[in-house]
């Protein structure tokens, strides 16, 4: 039997019919779904995590209190556009609450060739930002947050230098 890519590549050509992968690779898939979902659950909820560290760090060193929804949009506004923080709220509610992903490749000439898709709508012709979710877009977050962590850490360092 023909490594997966092989397999897939010699499909696209149009030299074999019928599936891609074979039933022993179910559970590779299943992992897969697995990870992109609990990929999306777990970047919300580091932003939520960032956001409340925040809250307490202002209270605990600074006698400071701000509101959750303050801190929320505090951590979101870290980022170019704050509508990161949003779209991975409203992700996380959809998968975890309301649609079962399954999983495409994007055929590439370039680099990554076969880029995955989680997909939200799994009927034929669906396309679009309420149907699927490229790999580009959970990379994305995953920056954000990164990102948003690090300006946060370095703004912290800085108020408690200029601290009396």
């Amino acid at each position: 039997m023909l490594p997966i890519a092989d397999r897939v590549r010699r499909r696209l050509a149009g030299d074999v019919v019928g599936n891609s992968a074979k039933a022993s690779e179910c559970a590779n898939l299943r992992r897969a779904l697995i990870g992109f979902t609990t990929f999306i659950a777990e970047a919300r909820a580091l932003y939520e995590n960032l956001a409340r560290f925040y809250r307490m760090f202002l209270s605990h060193y600074f006698r400071e209190q701000i509101s959750e929804k303050t801190a929320y949009e505090e951590i979101a506004k870290l980022r170019p556009s704050a509508q990161w923080a949003e779209d991975l709220r409203l992700l996380r509610h959809d998968i975890l609450h309301y649609r079962s992903a399954w999983l495409r490749f994007e055929v590439n000439s370039s680099t990554p060739r076969f880029d995955p898709v989680l997909v939200l709508d799994w009927r034929p012709g669906a396309t679009g930002p309420d149907a699927e979710v490229k790999m580009f877009a959970l990379r994305q977050s995953r920056t954000d947050i990164v990102h948003a962590t690090s300006i946060l850490v370095d703004k912290l360092i800085a108020d408690v230098a200029a601290w009396p």
